[in-house]
């Protein structure tokens, strides 16, 4: 996506919830959980709960781990249906401060930040799975059986070849009156 080189990563989420303000510019990379995404006049924002996360998203699901919650907004239409609650999430954005808001019977202050991008791991998660699934499987090694095969007939003659797929394997046949 290009942004590695923009992400500040010494910025921890602990310095970030106690002094947002000290952050203000900076693109800062966290993880968690979607607590409600909503539509706000001209922009959607995201309530994400902190969750302690790696490369390859957030590292646990208890959510006692978590040092605070953000709010990550966008100006351009986001649809909240598209991030429902529990969604795990990295979100690299700008920090633009910080907003007081109500929570429950008090209030509570979060760091805001203009997502830059964020990274659906649920979404993420189902492709691996699919790409898992026999079908694709079967799909792959057929596409690379033939491009063996493929490779192993142009270097045997000028011969035309037809080919044939059937289910997991390629079957080559030559054509009647070829060269």
């Amino acid at each position: 996506i290009g942004l590695e080189k923009e992400i500040d990563s010494s910025v921890r989420f602990a310095d970030l919830k106690q002094a947002p303000n000290e952050f203000i510019g900076r693109t800062v990379m966290i993880g968690g959980t979607v607590i409600r995404a909503k539509r706000a006049e001209a922009r959607t924002e995201v309530e994400v709960l902190q969750l302690p996360t790696e490369k390859d998203g957030p590292t646990t699901d208890e959510r006692l781990r978590s040092e605070g919650r953000f709010l990550a907004f966008r100006e351009a239409f986001l649809d909240p249906a598209s991030l429902p609650e529990g969604t795990p999430v990295t979100v690299i954005g700008t920090v633009t401060g910080a907003a007081t808001r109500p929570l429950d019977e008090s209030t509570y202050t979060y760091p805001l930040l203009e997502i830059k991008h964020i990274i659906d791991w649920s979404r993420i998660a189902a492709e691996r799975r699919r790409d898992r699934t026999p079908a694709a499987v079967n799909r792959s090694n057929r596409l690379s059986t033939a491009r063996l095969l493929a490779a192993q007939t142009s270097t045997f003659s000028r011969r035309a070849t037809a080919w044939r797929t059937s289910s997991t394997r390629v079957v080559v046949f030559p054509v009647p009156g070829g060269p």
